[in-house]
């Protein structure tokens, strides 16, 4: 495309890359950035498992097995711990950081996936003969998308699934034109399974858009048997099993029972972060568009299908509205779906084009803003998680233990403090960190002040500090 006809674009996509460079800050925060973190700590270092930080003279045999256990992390063999969370993500920026330093990595990583992702559904709409005005509207309703901006500034695995789920299926397109395509689609789901077990889904549309091409079955299949080699190899050295993961047995969060109250999730927070036409694409002129263009809507339908109804089963889909970020992989298909039935709301009703036009325009930007506007959007990144932690490490005893939970994770990757988890403490645990003589400290938030301090650590505490929300408390235990 010529850059003078594309100047405009091209300086929208600039100052968007801007906007999500100035706001993007990772930190080892909560459970899901620190264990993503930490795991990426030692891929980098070449290691896999960790020590844990044991008190002398309270060894794990002596207590609960996950007393010395951060967030993000499962117990192993010889008091060592494992991560628990998919190694895929944490590679990236392990390889990241041998360029950037890991500090720097996981921005950079995040980053990347967020531009690629625009550069991706851009041009995944011309594959769909899409005009190049239709294109960028894609582009602009996914860049201006309020949970798109939420996962793309912080360390989470969704945003990354949108991009290794989204280049799979182009690819997969994308064959069509040329056979070798289907090399990149088989590795880009491999990578999406690597990050997250569940996006193993996204090879049901790859199976449809090659069709009877063996050749591409082929490809795609050699492609993605290196990362389910690498998937296999390192489940069986953490976990001493094959086929599992670091969640352990989650059978119990998938129902049945959950479909009504996903189904009504569905209906109140996908209107909302996508505008209500998404619902109306999907409801009114779907069926139209499904007769004149069938295939495509066919690998549509089958990319947004699959993901909708697994995460219909699962417990926590309809708590609130930022659990649709297991959805984000589909968004770009929603998106897309969007964009087909204005176009064909073009053709049925020629002589209103521009005003179909600025009314859609007009509406998303607007009702995206005030989505954007009502909800916390923009985050610190875990920065109050790194400014505690190393409050902690510049004003505290070395040899300090910390009675902690969501901090764990952070300590862990910040500090060489020991760490006790005051959720993981049972009666027997309790009674032998009694009798350390060592100082004592607790890292909290405020939603764990009672469930620590009162009820599994009843002493003498008092307040050292707060970097806000945090607070820091030490223990009286002078015998």
């Amino acid at each position: 495309m010529k850059i003078k006809n594309n100047l405009p674009l091209i300086l929208l996509f600039c100052l968007y890359g801007i906007f999500l460079a100035l706001n993007v800050m990772v930190y080892a925060g909560g459970s899901d950035s620190s264990g993503y973190l930490n795991a990426a700590r030692l891929i980098a270092a070449g290691k896999l498992h960790e020590k844990q930080r044991i008190v002398e003279g309270v060894s794990v045999s002596q207590i609960s097995s996950h007393t010395y256990i951060p967030l993000g992390f499962t117990p192993s063999v010889n008091e060592e711990m494992v991560p628990t969370y998919p190694l895929g993500l944490p590679i990236l920026i392990a390889l990241t950081s041998f360029i950037t330093g890991l500090a720097a990595a996981p921005n950079v990583v995040m980053w990347l996936h967020a531009i690629g992702s625009l550069i991706l559904i851009y041009n995944f709409a011309l594959i769909l003969n899409l005009e190049k005005f239709w294109s960028a509207i894609a582009a602009i309703l996914l860049a201006i998308n309020p949970l798109f901006i939420f996962y793309s500034l912080q360390l989470m695995s969704d945003m990354p699934s949108l991009f290794w789920c989204g280049l799979a299926v182009f690819s997969a397109l994308k064959t069509r034109e040329k056979v070798n395509w289907a090399i990149i689609a088989g590795a880009s789901a491999g990578m999406a399974a690597m990050i997250r077990p569940a996006n193993i889904l996204i090879f049901i549309p790859l199976l449809i858009a090659f069709g009877k091409n063996w050749r591409s079955l082929i490809y795609c299949g050699l492609a993605g048997l290196p990362f389910v080699a690498i998937m296999l190899i390192l489940n069986h050295g953490l976990y001493g099993k094959f086929i599992t993961t670091g969640y352990g047995d989650v059978s119990g969060l998938f129902s049945l029972k959950n479909i009504p109250l996903s189904i009504e999730a569905y209906a109140q927070y996908l209107p909302l972060e996508l505008t209500p036409f998404a619902l109306l694409a999907v409801g009114i002129f779907m069926p139209k568009i499904w007769r004149q263009n069938q295939r495509i809507l066919v690998v549509i339908a089958a990319w947004i299908m699959p993901f909708l109804i697994f995460y219909s089963c699962y417990y926590h889909t309809h708590e609130t509205w930022w659990y649709m970020r297991f959805l984000l992989p589909i968004f770009p298909a929603i998106i897309l779906a969007m964009i087909l039935t204005l176009r064909n709301v073009h053709e049925l009703l020629p002589k209103f084009r521009g005003m179909i036009s600025i009314f859609f325009l007009t509406f998303s930007f607007c009702w995206q803003v005030g989505v954007f506007a009502r909800l916390p959007i923009l985050t610190d990144g875990g920065l109050s998680y790194f400014k505690a932690t190393n409050w902690a490490n510049n004003n505290l005893p070395k040899n300090s233990i910390f009675i902690t939970m969501q901090t764990s994770g952070a300590l862990l990757h910040y500090t060489d403090f020991s760490i006790i988890r005051y959720d993981s403490v049972d009666k027997k645990s309790l009674e032998e960190i009694e009798k350390i003589q060592r100082p004592i400290y607790a890292m909290l938030f405020p939603f764990e002040l009672e469930s620590a301090l009162e009820a599994r650590f009843p002493g003498k505490w008092e307040r050292v500090t707060e970097v806000n929300p945090i607070t820091i408390w030490r223990l009286d235990n002078e015998k």
